[in-house]
């Protein structure tokens, strides 16, 4: 009886296995060039499953640019290519030319006539030099363009080189565009020139081509597709450093035993621009401190305690213009540690664990102080310097919105709030959220398979983050926004858009025109139909 059951078993095994089975399907394309269209050879093709980090299909393209994908398995993929002497094509790089394309295979299905359009390059070189014409070795070179961040427009990094022993640079994959070209030392190394005024120390300073101390007179470049430009020689200028000195004034904080830390933090353009330039630090044993060797620049004064716990003691911003700052009084005074609560209006119940809670210094988006929610919603902040933050909340349970941030009794949604010693915050959620679903159309009036969906208050309100929304279009151009809330809104579908170019009024007024507006109540339910717009130039 037991032989005789084995064949039995195995037929039973093998029929499940097939029933699992899953036919595998085909991709196949070409690779061209996107200005000529003349075929690429040995240009290198990636599918990654949509979402993923890392390829799980690998292919490269013959003499004739044809590719083919074999044995791949149904699902939706990110298909990415590359080629030297062109721009990377994927989800990670931006610019016109590079978006990766979404590809959706069926099981069994052969998917064929696909085409993958590369940008050429464009390249910039030169040399870094000093004053007087000698070549600076191992100096950064940054190329930025003009872009978008949380506080409005700045200068966005997109290619870095190091000067290398002659004080050559060249920065390539750049898409077509104009740029700025910016050279820039680390450290801020202190020179001691003989004959300085004073013994004063020296050091070079970030520099834009030609030899521009600001973006404002600074020289762009222009680059198109494919272009190699040299001869961009920027001539480094020399800065003097100065001091920064004063005296700590406590109110109401002890005495510390292992002293202060100061530092000067670099602000303003550079820092929102994502440079790496080195802070200035001191230890102050007393009540007196000095900084040395601090070029000009604006600045970011911190005070924190010395111990363990780091405690952050004092802020403000100093200004070094083309002299000492002496003199400089910093009161001190104890550190705030907020608490506060997330509650939902009304008997509803909703998990609050997970309400993200985060308190920001106006304009500086790196002083930013994050907690989350517990089951019981409440949270805690801190310790944090007393001052007036924004008080941001993301990441709400599905189907609600926020309501208002109270403190003290006061409703601060929408504008700063003065943190002191004791602050309570409380964070009130609403069910009944608004939701938009919808379907983007092409120029064609095809269905759009690759763009972005832009929800933005009407008028525009850049101090609640909160009522600003972003949707990938999926399958067929249909579109999901949830957790809305209750307001008067623009609608724009952006075929490409520059991260955080929404959040600019100045550029949504250029396409007000092709923008769907909405009007949304309580638990609203609206079905909309979008034109896309095409690529919204820099």
């Amino acid at each position: 009886m037991v032989w005789t059951a084995i064949p039995w078993v195995a037929a039973a095994l093998w029929l499940q296995g097939a029933a699992e089975f899953v036919q595998p399907g085909r991709i196949e394309g070409r690779v061209v060039d996107a200005l000529s269209a003349e075929p690429l050879a040995r240009a290198r093709l990636y599918l990654s499953r949509a979402g993923g980090r890392e390829a799980s299909y690998g292919a490269a393209s013959d003499a004739d640019g044809r590719f083919a994908f074999e044995n791949v398995q149904p699902g939706a993929y990110t298909l990415s290519a590359e080629k030297v002497g062109y721009l990377r094509q994927g989800a990670a790089t931006r610019g016109p030319g590079s978006a990766a394309q979404i590809v959706k295979l069926a099981a069994g299905q052969e998917l064929t006539g696909l085409l993958v359009k590369l940008m050429p390059q464009a390249v910039v070189s030169g040399r870094i030099l000093d004053e007087e014409g000698e070549p600076l070795p191992h100096i950064g070179v940054t190329v930025l363009r003009q872009g978008y961040g949380e506080n409005g427009r700045r200068l966005v990094p997109v290619g870095y080189a190091e000067a290398n022993d002659l004080g050559e640079y060249r920065v390539a994959q750049l898409p077509p565009g104009r740029y700025y070209v910016l050279a820039y030392f680390r450290g801020w190394m202190p020179i001691r020139v003989l004959g300085a005024p004073g013994g004063r120390a020296q050091a070079l300073a970030p520099t834009f081509y030609p030899s521009a101390p600001e973006e404002a007179s600074a020289t762009p470049v222009e680059l198109a597709a494919g272009q190699e430009v040299g001869g961009f020689d920027i001539r480094m200028r020399r800065t003097f450093l100065y001091r920064v000195s004063g005296r700590l004034v406590a109110a109401g904080v002890p005495p510390a035993a292992r002293g202060r830390v100061i530092v000067l933090m670099p602000r303003g353009r550079w820092s929102a621009s994502g440079l790496d330039l080195v802070s200035k630090s001191a230890v102050a044993e007393q009540e007196n401190f000095e900084i040395r060797d601090v070029p000009p620049g604006s600045y970011l004064l911190t005070v924190a305690s010395g111990e363990r716990s780091g405690a952050p003691l004092a802020r403000q911003p100093v200004e070094v213009t083309n002299g000492d700052v002496e003199g400089l009084i910093v009161t001190l005074s104890p550190p705030v540690e907020v608490r506060g609560v997330v509650r939902l209006e009304g008997a509803a119940k909703v998990d609050l664990r997970g309400v993200r809670v985060s308190l920001s210094v106006p304009g500086l988006r790196f002083a930013q102080v994050r907690g989350q929610a517990q089951g019981d919603g409440s949270f805690r902040l801190g310790p944090v310097v007393r001052d007036s933050y924004e008080v941001l909340v993301s990441n709400l349970p599905e189907g609600t919105y926020l309501k208002a941030i109270r403190l003290a009794g006061q409703d601060v949604l929408g504008r700063a709030a003065d943190l002191v010693p004791g602050a309570q915050l409380e964070i009130v959620l609403a069910a009944g959220a608004a939701q938009i679903e919808g379907l983007v159309e092409t120029e064609a009036g095809e269905a759009a398979t690759a763009c972005t969906v832009t929800l933005v208050p009407d008028p525009p309100q850049p101090a609640r983050p909160d009522l600003y929304k972003n949707a990938t279009c999926e399958d067929g151009g249909r579109f999901r926004l949830t957790s809305v809330s209750p307001g008067a809104y623009k609608l724009y579908a952006w075929e490409s858009l520059e991260p955080w170019a929404e959040r600019d009024p100045d550029f949504l007024r250029q396409y007000q025109s092709q923008a769907a507006s909405v009007q949304l109540s309580a638990g609203g339910r609206e079905q909309l139909r979008l034109r896309r717009i095409a690529s919204a130039p820099r």
